[in-house]
């Protein structure tokens, strides 16, 4: 990767990150202060709603961000139209959400939903407004005014939801803080864009761009359903304390992974559909950043793989080390989707939705074919069935589909990935060597095996001439980092504290 183009993604996920921090910290201030401000039925109202709402935010950008985020070269009057589309989209899945709200409330036997339901289908529209600029923003990596626009809307949402819920005590304050957030997202978008729309023209390239659209949407979809199928089948079948327990255990896998992915995602692939020119750029772009993403994450998914029931009994408490074992498997499955999820870029920055969308049907049903026979086995079996149709099944799909076409291909993915799984068997061997010699693990301990974990993976690494190349180019640019800011500290003090001497 060029260094301004190194530069560019790395002040973008600098100003990703720091969006995405700040919103994963106002949302958990807010849960806490709103559970004490609100009842509980007021959370269970909103819960009713939320999977219709969920679908339908599923479904109204249809993949069209995506293509303007993509297209080596698009004009306003294709984006106009791309935004027109969505748009009506919006309006389509908006009125289906309304005439489905009497339904839902017959359906749970609340009549408060209804109301609640049809105000939510008139936000889907605020946030299909909001589509298009948001994806022009991102396709010219404008990710310091889209963090702002993310912080702001944080800010308002976290602002007006508590100070409703302070005064009212409604669950409507809920609903007002999204509203807050939708708007705010809206508004900054268009201000920061500049994009004003106009009429709706046909193109050549219309349709191809719909087929890609309808694709990402439908990849979108089934995605959706496979990973949501577990818990639903888990919370029939075993009742909620089973579930309990394989929620708590994916959502501690998934959430550190989600603030690593989201951040790198949003740069990489406008970052990536810029360099398709240039294939040796964009390999050696892509492996870069994925390198550098498994070297920050494995380590630490494999000590708390490891050390599992050690860390659920010190972090949690007794009482949840009965997850440790679903989290260990599902961990399993996380050692590769944190390489593997990455492929989504390649996808999206190529325009290559037939294979998006081929890759999402048959990796949809091996997941719920794993569900369904890990299901006897309860939520261990489930966790236990997903991970070997994981690594089994989806690990090789993934490699042939992704690596078909394109500057990067099967032999570059394996050929990355290789030193990495060495790595991480090498350090394994290290952990439960460590492990053998511990009698008693606490959190200092934990730590500890931590930090011997990342330097067992990084040495394992340093083997490898490409790998050793990137960990001298990371160590590089955080040294560089820390001399900028060192200086940048020493430069103050000179300035406030030289004063020109007076003359007597």
């Amino acid at each position: 990767m060029s260094g301004e183009h190194a530069g560019r993604a790395i002040g973008g996920i600098a100003y990703t990150s720091v969006a995405q921090a700040v919103k994963v910290t106002l949302g958990f201030m807010s849960t806490v202060l709103l559970t004490r401000l609100l009842a509980p039925e007021d959370f269970g109202l909103v819960a009713m709603v939320m999977p219709v709402v969920a679908l339908a935010m599923l479904a109204q950008d249809f993949g069209l961000s995506q293509v303007t985020i993509q297209a080596e070269r698009i004009e306003n009057s294709e984006v106009s139209t791309l935004f027109w589309i969505g748009l009506l989209v919006s309006v389509l899945l908006a009125g289906g959400i309304a005439a489905s709200a009497s339904f839902v409330a017959q359906f749970y036997g609340e009549p408060r939903a209804m109301p609640l339901l049809l105000a939510f289908s008139g936000l889907v529209v605020v946030w299909g407004v909001s589509s298009q600029p948001v994806a022009l923003l991102t396709r010219h990596m404008r990710f310091k005014a889209l963090a702002a626009i993310d912080i702001g809307a944080a800010l308002a949402g976290f602002a007006v939801g508590i100070a409703i819920a302070y005064v009212w005590r409604t669950y409507w304050a809920l609903f007002a803080a999204a509203l807050c957030v939708a708007f705010t997202t809206a508004a900054g978008s268009w201000i920061a864009s500049r994009f004003r729309p106009t009429r709706p023209q046909g193109s050549g390239t219309l349709k191809r761009q719909l087929q890609f659209g309808g694709s990402v949407s439908g990849f979108n979809f089934m995605n959706f359903f496979a990973r949501n199928l577990d818990a639903v089948l888990i919370g029939r079948v075993h009742g909620p304390a089973a579930l309990g327990l394989y929620e708590r255990a994916y959502k501690l896998l998934l959430f550190p992974l989600q603030q690593v992915t989201i951040p790198l995602a949003r740069v990489m692939v406008p970052l990536l559909s810029r360099r398709q020119s240039d294939p040796e750029g964009y390999r050696r772009g892509y492996f870069d950043c994925v390198g550098a993403l498994l070297l920050l994450v494995h380590p630490g998914v494999l000590t708390a793989i490891v050390f599992a029931p050690a860390a659920f009994a010190v972090v949690l408490g007794p009482q949840w080390v009965e997850a440790a074992p679903i989290f260990q498997w599902l961990g399993l499955a996380g050692l590769h989707q944190a390489a593997t999820q990455t492929a989504g870029w390649l996808f999206l920055s190529q325009a290559r939705g037939r294979d998006y969308l081929v890759l999402g049907a048959l990796g949809s049903a091996i997941t719920v074919g794993a569900i369904v026979v890990g299901l006897p086995g309860g939520p261990l079996g489930v966790a236990t069935a997903y991970a070997i149709s994981e690594l089994v099944l989806k690990v090789p799909l993934i490699l042939a589909i992704a690596g078909r076409s394109g500057p990067v291909r099967t032999r570059h993915l394996i050929a990355s990935f290789g030193p990495h799984l060495i790595a991480l068997l090498v350090a394994a061997g290290v952990l439960f060597a460590a492990d053998a010699q511990l009698s008693v693990i606490g959190i200092e301990a934990l730590v500890a095996l931590t930090i011997l974990s990342y330097l067992a993976y990084g040495a394992t690494l340093l083997v490898f001439p490409a790998k050793r190349r990137l960990l001298a180019e990371l160590f590089g640019r955080a040294r560089a980092a820390l001399a900028r800011r060192g200086s940048s500290a020493r430069a103050i003090p000179e300035r406030t504290t030289t004063r020109p001497r007076r003359r007597s």
